[in-house]
């Protein structure tokens, strides 16, 4: 039984290109991801969080994007920024879960 062939992106950081299902173990090992981090941590000023999120469109899971998001942003942000590079074109309605599609972990 073959499997099916994993969608691929690159990696903003070092252009790397890797499998959908290797990226977020890719991310977090890049070095230039980590020299770029180590870098904004010498910088004076208070810390915030990132989320890194993994955004995939429901039924054509091979769009996918990873990205990182301050914590104090909003969900409104994200969708703006979304509607901006990628999905709007219809004024489709967004919808944001955790741990995946479905009503128990849908975000209001």
């Amino acid at each position: 039984m073959s499997r099916e062939k994993q969608s691929k992106g690159q990696c903003t950081y070092c252009q790397r290109v890797v499998a959908k299902g290797g990226m977020a173990r890719h991310l977090s090992a890049c070095p230039q991801r980590q020299a770029i981090i180590a870098e904004a941590e010498q910088k004076k000023g208070g810390s915030e969080r990132l989320y890194h999120l993994r955004v995939q469109d429901n039924s054509l899971s091979e769009f996918w994007l990873h990205l990182e998001m301050r914590g104090s942003a909003t969900l409104k942000v994200l969708d703006d920024y979304l509607r901006f590079i990628w999905l709007e074109c219809c004024g489709h309605m967004s919808e944001f879960s955790v741990g995946g599609w479905g009503d128990d972990g849908e975000i209001s």
